[in-house]
């Protein structure tokens, strides 16, 4: 459905465009209540590869409906859902407050606290790290990289195949995917994977945007590591590997199948030197 349509069938009104993505457009919009929401409306005929990260949110909004916005509609392209007064975590970091990452760990530990309902239809992780398995070396690139891609995907087979206590995931759980403000946030843009908790915030070490210098310091990762394994009860070992083969994941991903070069790859060989230590 268009907006007009959506706007028709879930009764909405004073709609603004709020961003436009590769996947969706989204609008600010209000209900006959006067609330408002985030009205999502996806390019396809269905949400696509987000229909497990709906279904995440839902399960969570079930048994822990602070950590998430309200999904108040979910039908064919649409969703309706609680807008969320404030801005991303990332923006306190991206001004230097890196004490505010006590708000993304505290948001984790919340979420991890609780048993989930089963969620029908969520990818594993098996099946998101075949496209580091799959990637292939353009001839260009260099040697040091094609060698940490390759550990790395040692790693991941290994770690794979020796999950324990698997459980559904939000699967993207950074900074920018929270929204609030002061100790008040939610999570958004859940991608939905069944997997090991050592992988939940392993997206987080290269997170978020805009603090690179901080995230190439050795010993604040070392320290960023120690404190997401205090809060989650983690394998240190397991969640520093994790985090390198998390990293790989992202570079194969944006190579779109032949690596060539990446502005990340300092940041893989300085995790995978964190995974080796003891």
């Amino acid at each position: 459905m268009d907006l007009e349509q959506a706007l028709q069938r879930f009764d909405l009104h004073s709609a603004r465009e709020l961003t436009q993505t590769g996947s969706a457009a989204l609008w600010r919009v209000q209900d006959r209540d006067g609330r408002d929401l985030v009205l999502k409306l996806y390019h396809g005929p269905d949400p696509g590869n987000e229909a497990s990260g709906l279904r995440f949110m839902q399960a969570v909004a079930q048994i822990a409906p602070k950590l998430v916005p309200a999904i108040y509609v979910a039908e064919e392209n649409a969703v309706a859902m609680e807008y969320v007064t404030g801005q991303p975590l990332g923006d306190a970091l991206r001004r230097s407050d890196y004490m505010q990452e006590h708000s993304l760990l505290d948001t984790a530990r919340q979420l991890h606290a609780h048993t989930l309902p089963p969620i029908s239809g969520l990818p594993y992780l098996a099946d998101w790290f075949q496209r580091l398995f799959d990637l292939r070396f353009a001839s260009d690139c260099t040697a040091d990289l094609k060698a940490d891609m390759q550990r790395a995907q040692d790693l991941a087979r290994a770690l794979l195949a020796t999950q324990r206590n698997i459980r559904p995931l939000h699967g993207d759980l950074h900074h920018d995917n929270l929204i609030g403000s002061g100790s008040r946030y939610k999570l958004i843009d859940a991608k939905g994977v069944l997997g090991e908790s050592e992988y939940e915030l392993a997206n987080a070490l290269r997170n978020p945007k805009g603090c690179e210098t901080w995230l190439r310091d050795k010993d604040q990762q070392k320290q960023r590591q120690r404190a997401c394994c205090a809060t989650l009860s983690l394998d240190p070992k397991r969640f520093a590997q994790w985090v390198a083969a998390k990293c790989a994941w992202s570079i194969a991903l944006r190579s779109g199948g032949m690596l060539k070069a990446d502005p990340e790859a300092d940041l893989l060989n300085m995790f995978l030197a964190l995974a080796d230590e003891d």
